[in-house]
């Protein structure tokens, strides 16, 4: 798994885009997207 260091919460699941797991992708993604650290993140740009 991929986890950007400039946007926390941006992770990407590289296996499953290799094999087109489409869903999985946006499953790790949404876990991402619902983190503590990009929680943080959301709240220092505002």
């Amino acid at each position: 798994m991929i986890k950007s260091r400039i946007f926390p919460g941006l992770w990407l699941d590289v296996q499953a885009l290799r094999t087109g797991e489409m869903t999985k992708v946006l499953v790790v993604l949404q876990e991402g997207l619902n983190s503590e650290e990009n929680a943080e993140f959301v709240q220092s740009l505002a």
